[in-house]
């Protein structure tokens, strides 16, 4: 699992990145949207319903919609869909894809946990893997909440207080709880998750903001150029999606 951690979450930057910058628009933003939920959102169901459920039509409905919240997930996915183009035209935009492909990624983290650590081993993965997905359904709320209201500034906000300040503290606390089965290796697998996490938020950052710090510094209001960009400004900034 730390393994496929380590690969999953920096493919997944790699992705975005390999649909952004310079190089144009390829797909519509819904289909891209699409393209990014769908096959991991149905391959982690795929799993649990082979290895958990065993196929019991009423036990994969309560499964899905009532123990794990997959309800609010699904309808998280289609605010985002739906608040996709409103999103990207904020100037904080390239964020919203790191929290969606991280969340993406550690759902398929969830995936693959349980195909290693078996049934022998599920408080393990309870006490470690669930967390991370229930984190994931709370990144998204937001973002249904604001397709809600029409605010997008109110969802880029949530966004990251939940990135920067719940996440690590998730992070920091699921490999604690997992050190009382597997002692060291619950440390190492939450640390290297954590580090590639960050590490794939700050290289992000840097490739869409490269002029910004992580401390928001005052404007220079005493010209006019400070506050009349130049027609270019938006053009020579790469393009999310």
């Amino acid at each position: 699992m730390m393994v496929f951690s380590l690969v999953a979450i920096p493919l997944g930057c790699a992705l975005v990145l390999a649909f952004s910058g310079e190089r144009g628009s390829v797909l519509s933003p819904i289909v891209r949207g699409v393209i990014w939920y769908v096959p991991l959102f149905v391959a982690v169901m795929f799993v649990r319903i082979h290895l958990v459920l065993r196929y019991d039509p009423p036990g994969i409905f309560w499964f899905f919609a009532i123990r794990d919240g997959y309800v609010p997930y699904a309808a998280a996915i289609f605010g985002f869909v739906v608040f996709y183009r409103r999103i990207i035209v904020e100037d904080d935009r390239a964020m919203v894809f790191l929290f969606t492909v991280f969340s993406a990624s550690l759902l398929t983290v969830v995936s693959w946990g349980e195909i290693v650590l078996g049934d022998t081993s599920y408080n393990a993965y309870r006490q470690l893997v669930l967390p991370a997905q229930r984190m994931a359904v709370v990144m998204l709320l937001p973002v249904l909440g604001g397709a809600i209201i029409r605010e997008s500034r109110i969802v880029l906000r949530l966004l990251y207080a939940i990135g920067i300040i719940v996440y690590p503290a998730l992070l920091a606390v699921s490999p604690l709880l997992f050190t009382l089965q597997f002692r060291a290796g619950g440390v190492t697998a939450g640390a290297l998750i954590a580090v590639v996490g960050a590490a794939g938020g700050i290289l992000l950052r840097k490739i869409y903001f490269p002029e910004r710090g992580f401390v928001a510094m005052p404007e220079d209001s005493g010209s006019l150029e400070s506050v009349s960009p130049s027609p270019n400004a938006t053009a020579a900034r790469p393009r999310p999606f």
